[in-house]
């Protein structure tokens, strides 16, 4: 939660430079939030199966935080507060995951996006009130969620 929790802060840094917001800053400052959500819930994921990174375990860490796919993640929290639906936290977890994964795809991919300084600090601020649902969800629903992500069932390819 540590490097999330960095990364937040360099996108906050970079919707509050002084003067006029270069696009650049405001782009990489969604980008960035969005990439500290991700990371945030793929090392809870992974820490729910493999535990610490310790000595003698780092490939198979490694191998699990790698293999977690954005598109797969957002489909994995979308069912997940489907399933779920007296669980506000599901729910706003899972669409503050789908909205800042929508605005990093513009922001990164879309060379007529444009954010005002204000919707990047309140994308940023999104995320940060992510980063708490995140650590509100119990080591028995990660391990849950991690399992349901990376293994195959039969009525799920």
């Amino acid at each position: 939660m540590r490097y999330a929790r960095s990364l937040v802060a360099t996108a906050r840094g970079l919707t509050r430079r002084r003067g006029r917001a270069r696009r650049s800053d405001l782009n990489r400052a969604v980008s960035t939030a969005y990439y500290a959500l991700f990371a945030a819930i793929a090392f809870r994921l992974t820490f729910s199966l493999c535990g610490t990174r310790a000595a003698g375990r780092e490939a198979s860490w490694d191998g699990v935080y790698r293999s977690i796919g954005h598109d797969a993640l957002q489909s994995l929290l979308a069912r997940h507060a489907a399933g779920h639906p007296a669980s506000d936290r599901a729910r706003a977890l899972s669409a503050a995951f789908a909205r800042l994964k929508q605005q990093r795809n513009l922001a990164d991919y879309d060379p007529a996006f444009r954010v005002t300084r204000a919707a990047a600090e309140q994308l940023v601020a999104d995320c940060e009130e992510a980063l708490h649902l995140v650590e509100q969800i119990s080591a028995q629903d990660w391990l849950a969620l991690a399992v349901a992500l990376l293994v195959k069932t039969k009525d799920r390819p």
